[in-house]
């Protein structure tokens, strides 16, 4: 029996273990508490950014998505942090989902990406 059990333990040694995907950080998890430079330095220049009393709304678009990423500062003296981020589907683009989304804008979130041709707003 010990020599079934070595046989199969030393099988399963050279298996590649992959991760399963909720091991990932989901957008927000990877973006909340950064503050507006380092989401620049992260993911460029928003696709639409506004300010409104210490409150700020940067929107990306990437691949039928929107990453919709809300900052605020609190107390106002302190610069804005990101508190929220939203991932939803593009209206009109029919080859997303919601749940894949959620990939997208995790994938956006973690990786390198930079949106050329974008002008920094920040």
């Amino acid at each position: 029996m010990a020599a079934v059990i070595a046989v199969t333990v030393g099988a399963c040694a050279g298996a590649p273990v992959e991760r399963p995907a909720r091991d990932q950080p989901d957008a927000h998890t990877a973006l909340v508490g950064l503050d507006g430079a380092a989401l620049l330095a992260r993911l460029g220049a928003p696709e639409l950014l506004r300010r409104e009393r210490g409150a700020e709304y940067w929107r990306y678009r990437h691949n039928g998505c929107l990453i919709d990423i809300y900052l605020f500062a609190d107390p106002p003296a302190v610069e804005p942090r990101i508190i929220h981020v939203g991932v939803r589907r593009l209206s009109g683009v029919a080859a997303t989902d919601a749940a894949s989304c959620e990939t997208v804008g995790a994938e956006f979130a973690i990786g390198d990406e930079r949106r050329p041709g974008m002008a920094e707003s920040y």
